[in-house]
């Protein structure tokens, strides 16, 4: 575990009931789950080559795929409701979550 750097701008916080993000860290968790979903593109264009491969990592490389489109979301999209981002998530409803 690395040390916390204590002059660190403080661009996440954690109130207990709201988290705010900041631009910057945002735009970084954005384009790390673009970057993700390429490389699931990538990884079943090239598995299309090799029999016995193909279905499995199609399998894993659709839910990563999906998993990342969930964090772009979350993080960037005020018009995804928050119950449909945790149901595709989890596969279950909510009950009492709020939007």
């Amino acid at each position: 575990m690395t040390e916390m750097d204590t002059n660190a701008t403080k661009d996440l916080i954690d109130d207990g009931t709201n988290v705010t993000i900041g631009k910057n860290r945002s735009q970084i968790a954005i384009d790390a789950a673009a970057e993700i979903e390429e490389l699931c593109s990538v990884m079943r264009a090239i598995t299309k080559k090799y029999d016995g491969v193909d279905f499995p990592i199609r399998g894993l490389s659709l839910r990563v795929q999906d998993l990342s489109a969930i964090i772009m979301g979350a993080l960037c999209d005020d018009r995804e409701d928050t119950r449909e981002l945790a149901y595709r998530l989890t596969g279950e409803r909510l009950e009492g979550a709020t939007a």
